[in-house]
């Protein structure tokens, strides 16, 4: 399945599955810190397109990728298999 992202969106999917396989759910700020402010807007996007799934803590912080949709884990795997 092909889906609608940009290179930069695409990285950033790529990323945050690699994150979240660690363990770890980064925030919003955390990926901005990390990697510049437009990943505010990737992120946001991705969550728009049900590409991943953000929430925010009890205690009202950032949002929180908590999660990648089936699509983009599938995205994933096809791109790994493209460079193995």
């Amino acid at each position: 399945m092909e889906l609608d992202m940009t290179s930069e969106e695409r990285a950033l999917i790529s990323y945050l599955g690699e994150r979240l396989a660690a363990g770890d759910n980064p925030t919003e700020d955390d990926l901005a810190e990390q990697m510049g402010e437009a990943v505010r807007q990737q992120l946001r996007s991705l969550a728009d397109k049900e590409l991943v799934s953000l929430g925010v803590l009890p205690e009202g912080g950032p949002d929180v990728v908590f999660g990648l949709s089936p699509e983009a884990q599938e995205t994933l795997g096809i791109h790994r298999d493209a460079t193995q």
